[in-house]
């Protein structure tokens, strides 16, 4: 197979991989269905290898686990394990707050990022401390926690969040640690109340 080929695989596997992951996201595969390579293969017209290729991400994601006999199911997620989950992503996202400021790491993505959603902001934090260990668990939390009952998919940043957001990489400028640790705390209540109003609405 020539480097043009393995190119082209690996970018078919990542689009696959990329579409596949936004239909669990959305809902459209629900936690416990289980999703087929061959199915995958067939239902879009790519080879088997693609189709593992695209599954083996989502399962590094945590989006798929694999059962008995090779089966892989959507992930399911407890209402139980959420503050689990959340009590995570505050332990990354704080390790994220202290590499960042002990080192001089480029902050323009995160600049770019505090205008967005609340989600995308704090997963561009944890990348921005540079270490892929902490992108990896923190990336598959964010996930785990939308596969959670009662979370929200949709819905508009409000501008006191972006504020927030805003607030706190310019402290992160300033190496202002407590400003910054007192404003990505208030991000955290953020992220509760929001879980919670999802949940009452769901209810």
């Amino acid at each position: 197979m020539t480097n043009q080929m393995k190119r082209r695989g690996k970018v078919l596997a990542d689009d696959l991989s990329t579409h596949l992951r936004g239909r669990i996201l959305s809902g459209e595969y629900q936690p416990g269905d289980a999703i087929a390579e061959t199915g995958v293969a067939a239902e879009y017209g790519v080879a088997r290898p693609s189709a593992r290729n695209a599954l083996e991400r989502l399962i590094f994601d945590g989006l798929l686990v694999r059962h008995a006999h090779a089966a892989l199911k959507v992930r399911i997620v407890e209402q139980s394990d959420v503050p689990e989950l959340l009590s995570l992503l505050e332990f990354f996202e704080r390790s994220a707050v202290k590499r960042i400021l002990e080192n001089d790491y480029d902050l323009r993505e995160l600049r770019k990022a505090s205008s967005g959603s609340l989600p995308k902001f704090l997963h561009t934090l944890v990348v921005s401390c540079g270490s892929e260990r902490l992108i990896q668990f923190h990336r598959q939390t964010m996930f785990a926690l939308l596969l959670a009952p009662g979370t929200s998919h949709q819905g508009e940043t409000g501008e006191q969040t972006k504020t927030l957001q805003l607030e706190l990489t310019d402290g992160l400028f300033r190496m202002d640690r407590e400003f910054v640790l007192e404003s990505l705390s208030a991000l955290w209540n953020v992220r509760t109340n929001e879980r919670i109003a999802a949940e009452d609405f769901a209810s």
